[in-house]
């Protein structure tokens, strides 16, 4: 029998939609955070490296590989229905691009909300399937605390670990557990890393941290503060109601902490 306090998600609970989270993630009480931040961290510079040194296409494969594995956590999302087309190859290669241009963009390109944020089709469920394979040591740890504790079955599964050291996929085991009214083998996952709706979009980039930024520059120029419903009009008039695109326009103007301000504002969530 299962522990009347749970801390950890029951796979197979379908009540809700959830999705791991970043700062979620790197704050959990459950967790090697240390370790799950290298290891975050290192994969995502590995990739603007790639990319800067030349190899664009490669860069795009290393950012837009990820899917949802059988051995995932269950978090409310099917996997037999998948999680749509993935993030947009365009939108990777043009953020990566803005990024180079930027003055030390690698602190940008560590904290991988970004893609949430400016990559057109990088939802939540993506960046969950990018967390999930890139710290599933770490999560293979914790499910077997938890299996040991609440006598849960368990197997050893072979799948790619990302090793932060040498920066390379190497195959590595993990254990995966069964709950007794499920039939699969699952990674668990701890709740405290889960929430129900991420608070960084494109939406709130533009219109409530860019917005104010934009306004602050008006006011010294002297001109009028741009309402909400002011700078819907431009997005919907000069860049056909697209936010990616406006947002990509934007970063243009911005500098690299500023940037780096609006990614990190969310530690504390």
């Amino acid at each position: 029998m299962l522990k009347k306090d749970l801390d950890f998600h029951k796979n197979g609970n379908k009540d809700k939609i959830q999705f791991v989270e970043y700062n979620h993630l790197l704050r959990s009480k459950h967790l090697d955070v240390l370790g799950c931040a290298l290891a975050i961290e290192s994969y995502m510079t590995d990739v603007y490296y790639t990319f800067i040194n030349g190899d664009e296409e490669l860069a795009l494969k290393k950012l837009s590989g990820f899917s949802e594995k059988p051995w995932f956590p269950k978090l409310g999302f099917s996997f037999k229905n998948g999680n749509g087309r993935g993030p947009s190859p365009k939108s990777i290669i043009k953020i990566l691009r803005i990024f180079k241009g930027k003055n030390n963009a690698v602190k940008l390109i560590k904290n991988p909300i970004f893609g949430i944020v400016f990559i057109k089709g990088f939802g939540a469920d993506y960046n969950s399937d990018l967390l999930i394979s890139l710290v599933a040591p770490f999560l293979s740890e914790y499910t077997n605390r938890v299996a040991k504790e609440n006598n849960l079955d368990t197997k050893s599964e072979t799948i790619d670990v990302w090793n932060a050291n040498r920066k390379s996929w190497e195959k590595g085991k993990i254990t995966i557990a069964k709950f007794e009214d499920e039939d699969d083998f699952h990674l668990i996952v701890p709740n405290d890393i889960l929430v129900t709706k991420l608070p960084y979009n494109a939406r709130d980039f533009i219109y409530r941290y860019w917005r104010s930024i934009y306004n602050d520059r008006r006011e010294k120029n002297g001109k009028s503060k741009l309402k909400r419903k002011d700078m819907y009009q431009i997005i919907k008039n000069e860049f056909d109601n697209d936010l990616t695109q406006y947002s990509m326009h934007v970063l243009d103007q911005m500098s690299t902490i500023e940037i780096y301000n609006y990614l990190n504002r969310f530690k504390r969530i």
